[in-house]
């Protein structure tokens, strides 16, 4: 399976996981109980052994696709929409690491048993901020996770129907789960004012925990914050050095209509070099197979000839591939897709995302 492909069926995933702890939090204004069965029934899936490994993996491999696509990115001149979900991105781990460490590990192998009411009161009573945070995480989570499946559907001759319903659920349900978080918020405040109930609570949680366990796994978010810093920062770095030793590897000429000719590295796509000189280029999907996907054009092959000629047609250059030794530009709705190529030429290789 390609990396982009099982980087969807991650995301999937996560977004089971992120629709299931949704509707947890929205249960919360029914009563605590409601949200404390769901929360069980819930952990039966997440928290079995398949559970959490399948979940653990796709979060891992989710965030490190996330990594990997800003080091091969040749530039990161992106649409808005594109920017804002690549934020979403890098900002939910930092938030999330800490939610995840209590919330998640800490149960699993120090012998915590919280409940719902529990872990309310644990955010609430011991560190408001964190409360605040969770839903802070909730918008950002929902937010990256509507931009995704917009990017992923918007092309299905479907979409435009459903679109508005799928909206319709991606802001209604964040929308009760902070509700439904936020009068669980308010019950477990009015179930502290009586003496000894969280105390009590908290008796029950850390009936069989390892205490020495959990105050040094409760330690180490901001270690993993660290890490996750010096990650990004690495990558960054990475790409500035791939980009210097693409550059003192040749570059190549690519010309458009109108005498406009701009130049990029060996290796960058047709797509990439106009964006990152500032022309206007539509990544809308031209892909052999049923024309799914989202093709990023044909990588610059110095072997298929230095100088590749282009148009512009309306102020917009729609998808390229390599034909007969030029470029060919395919209309904004093709009835069907080719892959034509210059003799003695291979295949240049191409990316989907």
């Amino acid at each position: 399976m390609k990396p982009a492909r099982l980087n969807l069926a991650a995301a999937l995933v996560v977004a089971s996981f992120v629709l299931t702890h949704t509707i947890n939090h929205a249960l919360g204004l029914w009563s605590l109980e409601a949200a404390e069965g769901a929360r069980r029934a819930f952990g039966a899936v997440w928290r079995s052994p398949p559970g959490t490994v399948v979940l653990t993996a796709a979060l891992t491999y989710h965030l490190g696709y996330a990594f990997y696509a800003v080091f091969r990115r040749s530039h990161l001149r992106l649409p808005a929409l594109e920017w804002v979900r690549l934020a979403l991105a890098f900002a939910i781990p930092f938030i999330l690491v800490r939610h995840v460490m209590l919330s998640g590990v800490v149960p699993r192998t120090a012998g915590v048993d919280a409940d719902y009411p529990f872990i309310i009161g644990s955010m609430w009573l011991i560190d408001p901020t964190s409360a605040v945070l969770q839903g802070v995480l909730l918008v950002l989570v929902w937010g990256h996770l509507g931009i995704g499946v917009y990017a992923w559907l918007r092309h299905r001759p479907w979409f435009a129907a459903w679109a508005p319903y799928l909206l319709s659920t991606a802001v209604v349900l964040p929308m009760l789960a902070l509700a439904g978080f936020a009068r669980s918020v308010a019950t477990v405040n009015a179930l502290a004012v009586q003496t000894g109930w969280f105390d009590a609570a908290k008796e029950r949680a850390f009936a069989n925990a390892d205490t020495d366990r959990v105050a040094t796994l409760a330690e180490l978010p901001p270690t993993i914050v660290g890490g996750l810093l010096g990650l990004l920062a690495t990558v960054l770095a990475a790409r500035e050095v791939r980009r210097w030793y693409r550059t003192r590897h040749g570059r190549v000429r690519i010309a458009y209509a109108g005498d406009r000719a701009v130049t990029a590295p060996v290796g960058a796509t047709i797509l990439g070099a106009s964006r990152l000189n500032g022309l206007p280029h539509a990544s809308l999907c031209i892909w052999p197979d049923g024309c799914k996907g989202r093709l990023s054009g044909p990588r610059i092959d110095p072997a298929c000839g230095a100088t590749l000629t282009a148009r512009i047609d309306r102020g917009v250059a729609p998808l390229y591939l390599l034909a007969n030794g030029a470029v060919t530009l395919f209309s904004d709705r093709p009835s069907g897709c080719s892959r034509r190529l210059p003799s003695g030429c291979s295949a240049p290789p191409t990316t989907v995302s």
